[in-house]
């Protein structure tokens, strides 16, 4: 039995539809609709997050960055984007090659973006530190 989970969207079903006609057994993961009655907790929790947990103690506490968040959503999103809708739709498909060139292009003005913001959300920079290795059981 194959399990595949989140088959839904283009790419999930036609995995399901590609293995169940070679003759695989498929139980496929889904959310369905009734997931939603979830909603009311859901609400309940964020409000108690937004009145328990106390607002940052530090001065220079750090305000969204507008421009990072829109381009590294931009680029995260083109780029899954036509990695999930290239298989179907062909790596070659102008909608795929457009959503891939600008989620790259959107990633790279994110990391030259933050690398001059005074307070980046994430600081490319932070990928060059090498973590120190493991000590030696003793």
């Amino acid at each position: 039995m194959i399990l595949v989970t989140g088959a839904i969207g283009n790419a999930g079903k036609e995995l399901v539809r590609t293995l169940v006609s070679a003759g695989e057994e498929v139980c496929a993961l889904i959310r369905r609709g009734a997931d939603r009655t979830r909603l009311p907790a859901d609400v309940l929790a964020l409000i108690g997050t937004v009145a328990v947990v106390p607002t940052s103690r530090d001065p220079e506490h750090a305000t969204i960055d507008p421009a990072g968040a829109v381009l590294s959503v931009t680029g995260i999103s083109g780029v899954v984007f036509a990695i999930i809708e290239g298989p179907a739709l062909g790596w070659a498909f102008p909608t795929v090659v457009a959503a891939f060139v600008v989620g790259v292009l959107a990633l790279v003005a994110f990391v030259l973006w933050e690398l001059r913001s005074k307070r980046p959300m994430l600081d490319p920079r932070l990928f060059l530190v090498r973590p120190s290795p493991p000590e030696p059981s003793r």
